[in-house]
């Protein structure tokens, strides 16, 4: 659920940081060591590891994209949701986005001015903060007719769904934000892709808990 204009901006920073990761890894003798604080530096990083991030960031527009295809109806109701899934979407490419460029660009040698650690955690909290702001406006969405009719919730089901994705959403920003003070740096993407993918995991068993449980509505 989200409009073809933040679906394309999404596509094509996922691509572009993609070209850019792939165009500064084959620079390097070995893509094993991607220099962080300029070339011949001894502070590296896998190359890997840093397609981590467009490869989470594709999941998640992809998750936000199939979304409208559950929806039974398009009408009034269903733009609070596309703004929602526009404001998350585009700001997840920007911080990105800008992340990725910051890396790229020091490890040709730019930008050194400021230490790597002070970036680091700037861009882990202003993440953080995105989530938290996200996952806070999401138990206030207005109530969905979905389908198939098995994955329907009513009103009542369905603000309780919201309110626990709210409340993971607000739990998984402020453990991004504090991350970089609690985690070694090269494990922050991959730990918050793992949490990302458990928070899905977790909707889903929620959502089929509450099928199970009796309704005041029904």
């Amino acid at each position: 659920m989200i409009d073809r204009k933040a679906l394309w901006f999404s596509i094509t920073v996922i691509l572009a940081i993609t070209a850019a990761l792939s165009w500064r890894l084959s620079l390097l003798p070995d893509w094993h060591k991607m220099p962080l604080d300029g070339p011949g530096r001894s502070h590296t990083v896998d190359g890997l590891r840093l397609f981590i991030g467009p490869l989470a960031l594709a999941l998640v527009t992809a998750c936000i994209y199939v979304r409208k295809y559950f929806v039974a109806s398009i009408d009034e109701s269903t733009r609070p949701w596309r703004r929602w899934a526009n404001m998350f979407a585009i700001a997840n490419c920007t911080i990105l986005g800008l992340f990725s460029a910051i890396i790229i660009a020091r490890s040709l040698g730019y930008g050194l001015a400021v230490d790597r650690p002070t970036i680091g955690r700037f861009m882990m909290v202003a993440m953080g903060v995105m989530v938290m702001a996200v996952g806070n406006a999401l138990p206030k969405m207005p109530w969905l007719l979905m389908r198939p009719r098995w994955f329907q919730l009513d009103p009542w089901q369905q603000t309780r769904q919201l309110r626990f994705m709210g409340k993971m959403m607000v739990g998984l920003g402020l453990f991004v934000a504090i991350s970089p003070w609690l985690l070694p740096p090269k494990m922050g993407l991959t730990v918050m892709l793992g949490l990302w993918l458990s928070m899905m995991a977790a909707a889903l068993w929620y959502r089929a808990k509450l099928k199970r449980e009796s309704s005041p509505l029904s």
